[in-house]
């Protein structure tokens, strides 16, 4: 999946002349924070595109001149295709069918007319995304190559096989279309799942949201996600917007559901998808000539209101969790001073090296300091009290009833655990013959005790160096170490129809972006859909974080690029939005988006928001 990052080389080209200025600017800065900031994905998004005129054909054109004019007209902006359809013959003007897929292309060769009816146009680095906007990857070699076949009507060549595709240079594509998440349930039907795809900037967004949301997320996914809307539903021309932000939706099809659960489900679909575009605040919803109404009777849905249904890891509190002298402290809202509590991890020592704090704060699970086990006890309360006079954190009382359960025991280098939203702890073991990957899956009463060994294609039995879990259960990513770079590699996990994990899909590659980028320190969630990258420049001098999409594509306006000139041992970060994502050193973090420090006062290790 190399080039994954060509959508936004024009981006960056873009921004260049600004980033330069800043990096001599900050030559005086202390060597103490970032000294490097620069998000040129944001930047980008910030320049408005320009139009574009679409020119019909001309009389007399040779057919080079066809096919070139057919794929200038498909750059038309705003985005049309009723000038391109001119250049093709009447059959397949008919049944041309653009919005099926987009091909994005960083350059192309003149077109090569290889015979009197046929001309050829290479591609270069050219991308697929697929009907919905969802980001496929590179197009095979075979397919960078169009070739146009042509005959004559009324005196005129035209076109005869025209791709079914939008065919865009990415300069223009990453000045028009911006990322979005469509938004799926987990296959229980009790989180909500994003799904990064690309749409159109401006009025056409809310449309082309709708549009992929209905499509359905694909057979590939049947077993990762699923969807409350029912089948055979259809929209008009576009999602109207009223003056007061009111989306009016209007969709023909099957009769509304008579579950009131599997409509409160659909409209969480909808609104969280919908909340995404700024002009809409509330969203009014008919199907057929049915008004839809939610348990309590009412038509209008506020975006804002987040309901029932929250997005896992999105609606938690902004606090990290830690281990300080051996026992797990909190660190209310990212403050400097860590609390002890009062559960069998802060109360005593339990002789933890990594711990991890469930989506709830209710449970955590610590790996043992030998690294060979998984411990599981309950976090307890914060306790207010004030450090002691050598900095360190003193135990609170424990929690009378509380127990620390060995839930895997028998490990040889047991990675930091990770919890997800069905409340399981995921663990990779390091073993001499490579990776173990371990689920402990919760028992009737909520305790994770039934492990489960789970084969990850493309990371078991590889040199595991961390490893994450999206907080929904949905995505495995793992950084895999090579002899000469690290690599990071994502799946997708899929259940069975009772909810159990089935398996976790072969898992690829993703681009980092950063040719030069040898080894990976660590990775973290940076937002639903996005990790970042901890990485070093200068070894034990100066780090580099960005991010990266977890599908592979290049991050949205969300992104980070971060250079800090000190080394830091990690990241904490999570998925809701404006949760920092902080730089960690041995006894304080940085927030890489404001360089805000805070000093902890004493050595913290294990540093992560909820879920870990």
């Amino acid at each position: 999946m190399r080039g994954g990052r060509r959508l936004v080389r024009a981006r960056r080209a873009l921004v260049v002349l600004l980033v330069v200025p800043v990096l001599a600017a900050c030559a005086g800065l202390p060597e103490s924070g970032p000294v490097v900031e620069a998000d040129a994905d944001s930047q980008a998004a910030d320049a408005e595109a320009f139009d574009l005129t679409a020119l019909p054909p001309v009389s007399g054109a040779s057919p080079v001149e066809i096919v070139r004019g057919f794929l200038d007209a498909m750059t038309a902006s705003p985005l049309r295709v009723d000038v391109a359809r001119q250049y093709l013959a009447a059959t397949a003007a008919q049944e041309w069918a653009p919005e099926t897929t987009t091909i994005t292309y960083a350059d192309k060769l003149p077109p090569q007319q290889e015979s009197s009816l046929r001309v050829s146009v290479r591609l270069a680095e050219a991308e697929l995304l697929d009907r919905a906007g969802a980001w496929r990857g590179r197009l095979p070699a075979p397919r960078q190559t169009l070739r146009f076949d042509l005959t004559v009507e009324n005196g005129e060549y035209r076109i005869v096989n025209p791709p079914n595709a939008l065919v865009v240079p990415d300069a223009w594509f990453a000045q028009r279309f911006q990322q979005a998440s469509l938004y799926f349930f987990d296959p229980s039907g009790s989180v909500l799942v994003p799904e990064p795809v690309y749409v159109p900037r401006g009025d056409q967004r809310a449309t082309s949201l709708i549009s992929g949301l209905l499509a359905g997320p694909g057979s590939a996914l049947a077993d990762v996600v699923s969807t409350a809307i029912p089948a055979g539903l259809s929209q008009g021309l576009s999602v109207p917007v009223s003056a007061d932000g009111v989306a009016d939706l209007s969709l023909a099809g099957p009769a509304v559901p008579p579950n009131q659960s599997t409509v409160d489900r659909m409209l969480a679909q909808l609104v969280w998808t919908l909340r995404q575009d700024p002009r809409i605040k509330a969203l009014q919803l008919t199907i057929g000539d049915q008004v839809v109404r939610d348990a309590s009777g009412a038509t209008a849905f506020p975006v804002a209101e987040s309901g029932r249904y929250v997005p896992a890891g999105i609606g938690g509190p902004g606090d990290l969790y830690g281990l300080a002298r051996g026992r797990l402290v909190l660190l209310p809202g990212g403050q400097p001073e860590p609390r002890p509590t009062s559960g069998p991890f802060g109360a005593g020592r339990a002789g933890l090296r990594d711990v991890a704090v469930d989506l709830d704060g209710v449970r955590a699970a610590g790996v043992g300091v030998a690294g060979d086990r998984v411990l599981v006890a309950g976090v307890g309360r914060p306790i207010d009290v004030t450090g002691g006079g050598d900095g360190a954190t003193p135990p609170g009382a424990a929690d009378p009833g509380d127990e620390v359960v060995p839930v895997l025991t028998g490990g040889t280098d047991l990675l930091a655990p990770v919890w997800d939203a069905m409340g399981r702890v995921w663990v990779v073991d390091r073993t001499a013959a490579g990776a173990v990957v371990w689920c402990i899956v919760p028992d009737p009463s909520g305790v994770p005790r039934r492990v489960r060994r789970v084969e990850v294609p493309g990371v078991t039995a590889a040199e595991v160096v961390r490893f994450l879990v999206s907080p929904d259960g949905t995505r495995f990513v793992a950084v895999v170490r090579g002899e000469d770079s690290d690599r990071i590699r994502a799946g997708r996990v899929e259940v069975d129809q009772r909810g159990r994990i089935a398996s976790v899909t072969p898992t690829v590659e993703i681009d980092t972006g950063r040719a030069t980028l040898r080894r990976i320190v660590d990775v973290a969630w940076h937002s639903a859909t996005t990790i970042a990258v901890l990485a070093p420049v200068v070894p034990a001098e100066v780090v580099e974080v960005h991010t990266v999409s977890v599908d592979g594509a290049p991050a949205g306006i969300d992104s980070l690029a971060a250079t800090v000139s000190r080394p830091l041992t990690g990241l904490a970060g999570g998925v809701a939005l404006g949760q920092p994502t902080w730089g960690l050193t041995r006894t304080g973090s940085v927030d890489l988006a404001t360089s805000r420090e805070l000093s902890f006062g004493v050595l913290v290790t294990a540093v992560a928001y909820r879920g870990g």
